[in-house]
């Protein structure tokens, strides 16, 4: 499948008003895409396939970084899961850092513990 048909056919997966918009980076545990989510600009990550204990502790993670504030995270802004070619694929918006590399961008942005 071409890469444009893998963004229409992820896209169509999407709840409204989340949209993936271009590649940017492949990683261990998913790709990221850049995107917009109702208007503002999100990174959106679609994570591999995992079990039902892995998407658990995912489900934990999202829920602790939407309640932690530190300037070294970044904002879970929504998450979803999509079904494409028959497998379950969990998704998260995450807000869009623009410049680079996100753990040197992390690094650099503050010095402060959360």
């Amino acid at each position: 499948m071409s890469d444009d048909a893998f963004l229409k056919k992820f896209n169509d997966s999407l709840p409204p008003g989340l949209v993936a918009s271009s590649f940017l980076d492949q990683g261990g545990q998913g790709a990221v895409f850049s995107g917009s989510l109702d208007g503002e600009r999100v990174a959106i990550k679609l994570f591999a396939p995992n079990d039902q204990d892995g998407r658990r502790r995912l489900a934990r993670e999202i829920q602790a970084l939407r309640e932690i504030d530190c300037p070294h995270l970044v904002k879970v802004i929504a998450h979803h899961e999509v079904e494409l070619e028959g497998s379950t694929y969990p998704v998260v918006a995450y807000e869009f850092l623009p410049g680079g590399d996100l753990r040197l961008l992390l690094a650099s942005k503050h010095t402060a513990r959360c």
